[in-house]
């Protein structure tokens, strides 16, 4: 997940418009996937830290729970594990082909795209969600950006829906 759209679904999280929910393994593969991405290792440790101490009940224990019977793809039961123990009625992912309906539908768990779940939160906060790409867009240094550009060059790649909703919402400059 591209960092614009990570911090941008954070952003949300902190205006409580929903509760995240993951995984040790689940910060685990972030911090890999930072460095993968040519981020430093310090980085990826801060980004991980700060997502632990901004959401100190996000981690979710998934040990106990026979995440080896379930036939989601095995890299991703801590996953679904992780729904299962928090409750969770949706999982966020940009790959939803590695859980199928077959698998979630019995467990009452839907999964969407981030596109998907941006439109539904937008639905509900258009407003605020505006805001939030406002403030993300003004946080950018290198390069600047303005909250169009923003959505229409980091974030409409993996949310082309969202930005065509929330477009006219942004100022321009």
């Amino acid at each position: 997940m591209p960092d614009s759209l990570r911090h941008l679904l954070i952003g949300a999280a902190v205006e409580e418009l929903y509760t995240p929910r993951w995984s040790v393994k689940t910060l685990g593969e972030l911090h890999n996937t930072l460095i993968r991405r040519g981020r430093t290792r310090a980085y990826a440790q801060q980004v991980c830290i700060e997502l632990r101490d901004a959401f100190e009940d996000a981690t979710v224990q998934v040990e106990g729970i026979e995440i080896s019977r379930m036939d989601a793809a095995p890299d991703d039961r801590h996953v679904v594990a992780a729904a299962v123990r928090s409750g969770a009625d949706l999982i966020v992912t940009a790959n939803t082909r590695h859980f199928p309906a077959a698998v979630l539908d019995p467990l009452q768990i839907q999964v969407k795209t981030p596109d998907e779940f941006l439109c539904d939160l937008f639905d509900l906060e258009p407003v605020l969600l505006a805001r939030l790409v406002e403030e993300q867009a003004a946080c950018l240094r290198n390069p600047p950006m303005s909250a169009v550009e923003l959505a229409e060059h980091k974030l409409s790649t993996h949310a082309p829906e969202f930005v065509a909703a929330v477009r006219p919402l942004l100022s321009p400059d």
